[in-house]
C-alpha cells in the first residue's frame, strides 16, 4: 500500500475529486457557467474547467485540479457561502463509508486504481 499512496500522493494535483457542496441560495445558470468554466483568478491563477451539475441549493463538481484555495474560495466569488461540503469520490473510489470507519478496497477497485496511477505515471514519462 505504500507504493500506491506514493503513486497517488504525486499525481493528486491532476487526480478527479468529486464533491457535494451545499449553498446559501437558489444555484443560477451564470454560477453554474462561472464555476463550470474555471472561476476568476484565486491567488493569481485562473482554475481549470470543471464538470459541475445543478441541484437547488447543492451542486455536484468534479475537479482535476488540486489547487490549494477550497471550494469556499471558489463559490464566494459568486456570492454564495458554502454551507456543507462533503467528498464523494477520489479517483474511482466512492467515499461512502460512515465515519469512523472503515473498509478495504474491492478487488475491481484496487485494480482500477493501480491502472489509473499506472496512466498517470506514463503521462509525466
Amino acid at each position: 500500500m505504500a507504493i500506491l499512496s506514493t503513486k497517488y500522493c504525486v499525481h493528486a494535483i491532476t487526480t478527479k475529486k468529486n464533491y457535494i457542496v451545499r449553498v446559501n441560495h437558489p444555484i443560477t445558470r451564470s454560477f453554474i457557467e462561472g464555476m463550470s468554466n474555471g472561476v476568476p483568478p484565486i491567488l493569481r491563477i485562473l482554475t481549470q474547467p470543471c464538470v459541475v451539475t445543478q441541484r437547488s441549493f447543492h451542486f455536484h463538481i468534479i475537479l482535476t485540479q488540486g489547487l490549494n484555495p477550497s471550494n469556499s474560495s471558489h463559490v464566494n466569488i459568486f456570492d454564495y457561502r458554502v454551507r456543507e461540503l462533503k467528498r464523494i469520490r477520489i479517483m474511482n473510489i466512492h467515499l461512502d463509508t460512515p465515519i469512523g470507519e472503515y473498509r478495504e478496497f474491492t478487488e475491481d477497485e484496487l485494480t482500477e486504481l493501480l491502472r489509473l496511477c499506472e496512466e498517470k505515471e506514463n503521462e509525466v514519462d
